[in-house]
């Protein structure tokens, strides 16, 4: 087989043109999941080879890896029967912020799983790429979730919340997305609170707080996975200003 026809049905194996490390990024490029430079004989073997996107490529580069603390290869790990990707809600003076982490619980049950998984988290910068991403959603939809939570009440809004996380992890069960409807699933009273509710002459006020936030937080992480947000949130402010 030709060496094109090769990367391309490796290519493919991202059957969703998405980065399989991140979730959020273009698979655009081949990775080395075991750095040719360190582990030159498996350099061309096709099961090293993994479709992913320029800032997962970069931020692992020329890793070592050592087996019990190696990140997770996206097609021979198998972990996503398993809920290990905790999100957690956060009220700060700019609005509702998500964190994300490994769960504690696997700690326990399987201490070199949950090595590798916070390895993995920390190698690619998941955590932070994952909070914006989550930040940002949250900021889009706070005013339909409290309209929704009003119109619906408590138990229909919590029921709709749980049939739309039912359908994402029949898809795939960890992901920033999934993470994030759980904790808001758990928190439904701290998403809808009134004291989050922007009144008409603080709603701009409010606005330009997330948009700075979410500024600083990509100053501090210049990453092509999650700038695109930021831009639109931009846009939906300066939007709302011109209204």
């Amino acid at each position: 087989m030709k060496p094109a026809r090769i990367r391309r049905y490796l290519m493919s194996l991202a059957n969703t043109g998405k980065c399989p490390i991140c979730g959020i990024g273009q698979a655009s490029t081949l990775d080395h999941y075991l750095a040719k430079t360190i582990y030159p004989t498996y350099a061309v073997t096709p099961y090293n080879l993994v479709p992913v996107c320029k800032d997962c490529n970069f931020a692992k580069s020329d890793s070592i890896m050592i087996p019990d603390s190696a990140p997770l290869h996206p097609y021979y790990d198998e972990v996503d029967s398993i809920n290990w990707l905790n999100a957690q809600l956060i009220e700060r003076d700019e609005g509702i912020v998500a964190e994300f982490s490994v769960s504690q619980d696997l700690q326990k049950s399987d201490v070199c799983l949950y090595q590798r998984l916070k390895r993995h988290m920390d190698l690619y910068h998941l955590n932070k790429a994952y909070a914006i991403q989550a930040t940002t959603e949250i900021a889009e939809n706070l005013p339909f979730w409290k309209k929704k939570y009003k119109e619906w009440g408590r138990e229909e809004f919590k029921t709709y919340l749980t049939e739309l996380l039912a359908a994402k992890e029949s898809f795939q069960y960890n992901t920033w997305n999934t993470a994030l409807l759980r904790a808001l699933i758990e928190n439904i009273d701290i998403v809808v609170s009134e004291e989050w509710e922007p009144h008409k002459e603080n709603m701009q006020q409010n606005w330009i707080r997330i948009y700075l936030y979410l500024y600083k937080e990509l100053c501090n992480n210049v990453d092509s996975r999650t700038s695109p947000n930021y831009t639109l949130v931009f846009l939906g402010i300066m939007g709302y200003n011109s209204a």
